[in-house]
């Protein structure tokens, strides 16, 4: 009984600071932790208070306005108070240890990035000056959102050639800032770094906060360019990627639908296959809408005996030795092969014939020229007989006089 008293004794006067100097160590990361982890501090206050009397557990925000503190657990022992409760991630546990006092564990399992922005330690309000402990947690946290203005991930931009369109690229909510850099996306990875030809802006992290102790670190970064659309953008992907160090990348991208006239891709002079008695002009043409729609008019068109002669490649229309066709490239859905046929060939073939394209925005002529022979056809090397006769006479000679000499 006696030694009951002189605990409890020696206990109050430390509670009013008449008799002792109570400590408080605290122990946690010593660096900076990744979203995901699982955090452990420890607080230890010697000598040990009253079991009427707990630590409390507490938060110390860095506020921009104006810092704060918050308590994580109070009078109500290892009971986790409101918000912190609510994450399911807060576990408080406190016993007394012989010759430490009272040793406090607090974890934060799955630890975000709303759970920094402060320090974590101990406080005993009790006693005279309230003293406390902390030590720093900031969370490494990766971007919450990345997107492109006014758009959705993986939507599609319609756009119409050579027109100069604002594009934005934004990231929200990564501890630090990330790394942000844009790219078009080619095929088999031939993708164009776009990062240097846009602007950077940022804001600073403001602690979003109500006074509630779980700090939401918002980094705002965006990147921007009036970006002038060619035909070469077209069904190319533009992504948009945010980088912090040690965490996964997350990226938005957008495909660019680029509207353009029609592109001619042949030779304006075709030369039949030496020797046959046929000819086929063709010729790619690129567009978007492509050729093969019902309001774009696609013709063949040549003038024969002073009369304007036209054949429609789209329903691969005949008229005795032509036939006009048009089908589709595989690998490209905006390209389409337009062919006229001559069957069977003569020398009253060998003129200029026009593919004509008409559609809701422009119209274009392509002139292609069907020639005689071929430029890939090199002369050809005969030995007349006159020749080969002199050579062979040339070696007896030179084989008689060796012989003499």
């Amino acid at each position: 009984m006696a030694d009951w008293i002189f605990h409890f004794l020696g206990a109050l006067l430390c509670v009013t600071g008449a008799l002792c100097q109570t400590t408080i160590d605290v122990e946690g990361p010593t660096g900076p932790v990744l979203e995901g982890e699982t955090v452990t501090f420890t607080c230890t206050i010697s000598p040990a208070l009253p079991k009427f009397q707990p630590p409390h557990v507490i938060k110390y925000v860095d506020s921009v306005s104006e810092p704060y503190f918050k308590t994580i657990s109070g009078d109500a022992g290892q009971k986790v108070n409101s918000p912190f409760e609510e994450t399911g991630r807060y576990s408080i546990q406190f016993e007394e240890v012989e010759g430490k006092g009272d040793v406090g564990t607090i974890t934060i399992t799955n630890v975000k990035a709303e759970d920094g922005g402060g320090s974590i330690g101990c406080s005993v309000p009790s006693l005279p000056n309230e003293p406390f402990s902390v030590t720093a947690l900031e969370v490494l946290g990766g971007p919450k959102q990345v997107y492109f203005s006014n758009m959705t991930d993986g939507s599609v931009l319609h756009v119409k050639e050579n027109d100069r369109v604002n594009l934005e690229c934004h990231s929200n909510g990564s501890n630090p800032a990330p790394e942000l850099k844009v790219y078009l996306m080619g095929r088999n990875n031939n993708n164009v770094n776009l990062t240097e030809t846009w602007a950077r802006s940022s804001t600073y992290p403001v602690p979003i906060d109500n006074n509630d102790g779980l700090v939401k670190i918002m980094h705002h970064v965006w990147l921007h360019n009036l970006e002038k659309i060619e035909y070469l953008h077209n069904k190319k992907n533009l992504r948009c990627e945010a980088t912090v160090p040690g965490l996964p990348t997350k990226s938005s991208q957008i495909t660019i639908d680029v509207l353009f006239a029609p592109k001619f891709n042949c030779s304006r002079v075709q030369y039949p296959e030496p020797g046959n008695r046929e000819a086929r002009i063709s010729c790619d043409v690129a567009a978007n809408p492509d050729l093969i729609n019902d309001e774009t008019i696609v013709q063949w068109q040549w003038t024969e005996n002073e009369n304007m002669q036209t054949l429609n490649p789209k329903i691969n229309q005949m008229n005795g030795e032509y036939r006009a066709q048009m089908m589709r490239s595989s690998a490209d859905d905006n390209i389409v092969k337009v062919e006229l046929e001559i069957t069977p060939l003569d020398s009253s073939h060998y003129r200029q014939y026009n593919i004509y394209i008409s559609t809701s925005d422009t119209q274009a002529t392509y002139n292609i020229t069907l020639a005689q022979g071929s430029t890939n056809t090199a002369p050809s090397r005969r030995c007349s007989r006159t020749y080969i006769d002199f050579i062979i006479t040339s070696l007896v000679l030179t084989l008689v006089a060796s012989h003499l000499n």
